[in-house]
């Protein structure tokens, strides 16, 4: 950039020095110099060697500017040459890389290839191997563990028919001990009978919870029930002498609302017995379990207590309203 004005220049001041010069010579021409001494053509050629002179000045600087850009433009050229070159050795070495990057891959993937199928026969063999030795070894402990195991199963056998044995006798100690108590039990029953279930309720606890039975309770709960269908039964002129005779046996109270709570406290009594219990299944034509048959002391305390039920409801109801009138 530099350069062309440096140019413009010159040709400026070239443009400018022939302009003058031509100026004069044609002044001169036209109007001689009035110059007493010597001729017109030393004059001309004194300004000629004067324009001459300063085209020269010129010229050498013109020619020392020139010289003295030239090493920048040569640098300039030499550094856009060096980076084309650069750039395009850069270009092939890249190229070279890649090239020598995907040969080395190629040959790296099939080596490990290689390594690996080896590795795995190799791996696999080595496998087999142990496999097989570890097969009789394991085949020599199972055997002997087996044999251990059976010579072990045969003690135990042993002791399980021993047991068994055992458990035979003491099963019919058990069934024998079991219905001499029922005996007892049921003799004791008939022999309390007689005494109204409110003189037998310490009693009945204590032989409840020593023997474990159902039977108590169930009587207990009976016994009560039937005082109070004697409460039910009893016309209205003969309460009062009903009521009497009670107290004549100690009993803890007149009302029918006493003797029915003591029936529904030994059922709960008996449901307790035989919480946990399933009962015996009913088998219905299809195999299948149609329903659970309740124990039966149980099913026979609860038929009556669902029986009275009712009764017992209206009978509150109608002494509520002969208490209101």
């Amino acid at each position: 950039m530099r350069t062309r004005y440096a140019l413009a220049f010159y040709y400026l001041v070239i443009g400018l020095l022939a302009a003058c010069a031509v100026i004069i010579i044609i002044k001169l021409l036209l109007f001689p110099p009035c110059t007493p001494t010597g001729p017109i053509a030393g004059l001309a050629a004194t300004v000629l060697g004067v324009a001459a002179a300063i085209l020269t000045i010129l010229g050498a600087f013109s020619v020392a500017y020139w010289w003295a850009e030239l090493d920048k433009r040569v640098n300039s050229q030499v550094r856009v040459l060096f980076e084309e070159e650069k750039k395009t050795l850069n270009k092939n070495v890249d190229e070279l890389l890649d090239a020598q990057k995907a040969t080395i891959k190629k040959e790296m993937e099939n080596l490990l290839k290689d390594q690996k199928t080896t590795i795995s026969n190799e791996l696999e063999q080595a496998i087999e191997a142990q496999k097989i030795i570890f097969d009789e070894a394991l085949q020599k402990e199972l055997t002997i563990l087996n044999k251990k195991v059976d010579d072990l199963l045969e003690v135990q056998r042993k002791k399980i028919e021993a047991q068994e044995q055992q458990l035979s006798h003491l099963d019919k100690d058990l069934d024998q001990m079991q219905a001499l108590a029922d005996t007892i039990i049921d003799l004791t029953l008939s022999v309390a009978a007689i005494n109204p279930p409110w003189q037998r309720e310490s009693w009945a606890r204590d032989i409840s919870a020593r023997f474990k039975t159902a039977e108590i309770p169930k009587h207990m709960a009976l016994n009560y029930l039937n005082t109070v269908d004697e409460f039910l039964t009893q016309p209205a002129n003969n309460m009062i002498f009903f009521t009497r005779s009670l107290r004549a046996q100690n009993a803890p109270s007149d009302h029918l609302n006493y003797y029915w709570d003591k029936a529904l406290e030994w059922e709960h009594i008996l449901e307790e017995y035989y919480g946990g219990v399933i009962g015996e299944p009913v088998v219905s034509k299809d195999g299948t379990v149609s329903a659970i048959q309740v124990p039966e002391p149980l099913r026979i305390v609860r038929e009556k207590v669902n029986e009275y039920r009712p009764r017992v409801e209206e009978w509150k109801s109608q002494h509520r309203q002969l208490s209101s009138t």
